[in-house]
């Protein structure tokens, strides 16, 4: 049969009550008059993400194996996140595809602190300009916009996110999350 040890038992005991201790240290919860804009929201480039088929030159580049005249070929395009605040930029950002190729989605993940109040908020999501030719931007330049005047209360969060069955910015509610 086993017995438990001695020591076991001691260190048991010791960390138990250095629990019950600490449980009743205070704790200080937020008091700040913030609350916080979270910008969140995950976009896949469709069509628009300059998509074109590969040049003669491109396709002797490549092993014959790998040649594939009917393929996408797809240029990085970078994506501009800009956040107005009261007209003030507070936000300014160049963001792009994951993946090592770029070819995966953006994602977008940003928290900003705003002071308590009526607050006017403008966010751009925007392919940046390139040359259509060379395919990094679309024909017009894809672009998503979100703006309102809102009220926020301390220690609230403020959530903005991309429906991609409308395609369009939206504040998102604390029910739908």
């Amino acid at each position: 049969m086993n017995r438990p040890s001695l020591l076991g038992i001691v260190l048991a005991v010791i960390g138990t009550g250095l629990m019950a201790g600490l449980s009743q240290l205070p704790y200080r919860a937020e008091t700040t008059d913030r609350a916080v804009l979270r910008l969140s929201w995950r976009y896949e480039p469709g069509d628009e993400a300059g998509c074109r088929l590969p040049t003669p030159e491109e396709l002797a580049e490549l092993p014959p194996h790998m040649r594939n005249p009917d393929a996408c070929v797809r240029t990085p395009t970078p994506y501009l996140l800009r956040l107005r605040v009261d007209g003030q930029v507070v936000l300014e950002r160049t963001l792009r595809a994951a993946g090592a190729r770029e070819d995966r989605p953006v994602f977008v993940y940003e928290e900003v602190t705003l002071e308590a109040g009526e607050r006017t908020l403008d966010v751009l999501f925007e392919a940046l300009a390139g040359t259509p030719e060379a395919g990094t931007v679309p024909d017009p330049p894809m672009a998503l916009s979100w703006g309102e005047t809102v009220t926020v209360e301390p220690r609230d969060i403020v959530v903005i996110g991309h429906d991609r069955i409308r395609g369009v910015l939206e504040r998102v509610d604390a029910a739908d999350r």
